[in-house]
């Protein structure tokens, strides 16, 4: 659902309260335009929908596109004694289904996004032409809007999002943690501070059974103690039955992108807003009812004062025959709501804003900084970082002397191709790793890298030589080279001596055993005397059977 709330200088300008499930926002959605609404390499797929005048397909209705966000999701580049020591890095990338509802004045641009680390985002953009006043200077000052032409001003308003976020973590069963920060005084140590207490922030956490402890409303209180606002939290939706390898209960958070507090006031004041009444709460949690299909509906709209649906009711305690009780004679006691404690839960989630328009707002508002939404974050759900294991993963070590000299000396005769192949033998002999990868990255010659790695150059080597290209991984992967496609920087392909703990201070070696990753195919390098790219280039002298490739 989509709610618009108005203020103004007249009662009817106040009292305009936009529900736009009424006005048709799932049916209006447009047709997409490539290169503009998507990127022109979008696929595109057409939506029917159904309003008044009956069924009707939408040509290209959705795109799906995937996005570079032109930053790494992960990346670390780390020094050991002042020297560099390796750089390690994921792009960032995010798969996008996006469609446009372009209802009268306003148009919802709006995206589900997929990350690599497995969150999932929701964002959607407001755009379009405002609602506008009379605009009378002497009279009104800037009160209810500032003007954008000598006798017009956009008013006030909220724009506020509702979304119904039924998840099953790890499985139905769910319950909800909330970690509230909250300051701690400890007693002062001997030799700390002269003896002084001293302060630390800490987590405290807390586990709501009914839906009116887990229901917060915009302030942070929670609907069963209103008057109570609580500090800053951080909420979650967890399968207490379900642990990751460290023993955590495995669960995503629920983080918005943006939160505004509802200003309207209650329902005894202003029956309208029990229409919209979902807009009180920050995040509602109800266990999971057939009957309680939305916490809106499209009748709402004629009806605010008497809504077809009123969202209070779904907060309350269920009767036996699966429905909610009645606002006017539920017991005091049914405000609380059903058991939320490992149960199958939805999620109903409001994100808003403010909307006071400015002269930039014409002739139509842009999307920049008025993302509506918010993300579900996998929180201890993995036992590491799924985007730690992603295929186009790039992973560095420091040249050797050899290799940076190498490297130097064939760059300054302007031959780059050879540089990569020379460098990688180059260290590979000084370092004493196979005499037939050496050979071969020598025979290369002036071969890309990838016909270099088809010759038999080991992992080490083929990471040396993305490693020469200054970590230009683009470069690289132009010139052929694939640095361990598909292979997780993990344990089991970074072996390391238990005396020695992986913190950062050295640059990982990879062994023979991680050089064909498991579910991998070797590829035969050719025999001895072949060139290694059927050209008279080369020469190399491999054995038979070398490991060649990867992915």
């Amino acid at each position: 659902e989509a709610y618009a709330g108005y203020g103004g200088p007249s009662p009817t300008q106040a009292h305009t309260q936009y529900l736009d499930g009424h006005w048709g926002m799932g049916a209006a959605y447009k047709e997409l335009a490539a290169g503009l609404d998507c990127p022109s390499n979008a696929a595109f797929m057409d939506l029917p929908v159904s309003f008044n005048s009956g069924p009707q397909l939408t040509r290209n209705a959705v795109c799906v596109f995937e996005l570079s966000l032109g930053q790494p999701l992960l990346r670390h580049w780390a020094d050991a004694g002042g020297s560099p020591a390796y750089y390690g890095a994921v792009p960032g990338s995010v798969l996008v289904l996006r469609s446009i509802s372009a209802v009268y004045n306003y148009d919802y641009v709006a995206d589900l996004r997929l990350h690599l680390d497995g969150s999932i985002e929701v964002a959607v953009h407001t755009t379009g032409y405002v609602q506008s006043s009379w605009y009378n200077r002497a009279q009104q000052g800037s009160t209810y809007g500032y003007p954008y032409s000598p006798h017009n001003s956009g008013t006030i308003h909220d724009h506020l999002l509702h979304w119904k976020v039924d998840a099953d973590i790890a499985g139905t069963p769910n319950s909800i943690r909330i970690d509230s920060v909250e300051l701690q005084e400890r007693p002062g140590a001997e030799g700390f501070g002269g003896g002084a207490p001293w302060f630390s922030k800490r987590v405290a956490q807390s586990f709501p059974a009914s839906e009116g402890e887990a229901t917060l409303l915009c302030n942070g209180s929670s609907k069963a103690q209103p008057d109570k606002p609580q500090g800053p939290g951080l909420f979650y939706i967890i399968n207490a039955n379900a642990t990751n390898r460290w023993g955590s209960a495995r669960g995503y958070r629920l983080q918005h992108t943006h939160s505004t507090q509802q200003v309207l006031p209650p329902a005894d004041k202003f029956g309208n807003s029990q229409g919209f009444a979902w807009s009180k709460y920050k995040v509602a949690v109800t266990a999971r009812r057939e009957a309680e299909p939305a916490s809106s509906s499209s009748l709402n709209q004629p009806l605010p004062y008497a809504p077809i649906v009123n969202f209070d009711t779904l907060l309350e305690a269920s009767q036996p025959d699966g429905g909610s009780s009645n606002s006017s004679s539920s017991s005091s006691n049914s405000s609380s709501g059903d058991s939320i404690v490992q149960q199958d839960l939805v999620l109903w989630v409001t994100s808003g804003l403010q909307h006071l328009p400015g002269a930039e707002d014409a002739p139509v508002t842009a999307t920049t900084g008025a993302a509506l939404g918010f993300w579900l974050r996998p929180f201890n759900y993995f036992d590491e970082s799924a985007a730690a294991s992603q295929p186009d993963m790039v992973y560095m070590p420091a040249l050797t002397k050899q290799q940076a000299e190498a490297a130097a000396a064939a760059a300054a005769a302007g031959d780059d191709t050879f540089s990569l192949a020379a460098a990688a033998a180059n260290g590979s002999a000084a370092n004493g790793t196979t005499p037939g990868h050496a050979a071969a990255a020598a025979g290369a010659g002036a071969l890309s890298g990838l016909a270099a790695s088809q010759a038999g150059l080991g992992r080490d080597d083929m990471i040396s030589l993305v490693s020469i290209t200054g970590a230009d991984a683009l470069t690289a992967a132009r010139r052929g080279i694939q640095p361990h496609v598909g292979v997780p920087l993990r344990q089991q392909c970074m072996p390391r001596p238990a005396s020695m703990p992986f913190n950062g201070s050295y640059a990982p070696m990879f062994s023979a055993a991680c050089a064909v990753p498991p579910g991998t195919q070797p590829v035969a390098a050719p025999g001895a005397g072949g060139a290694a790219n059927g050209s008279s280039a080369g020469n190399a002298s491999v054995p038979s059977g070398s490991i060649a490739t990867y992915g």
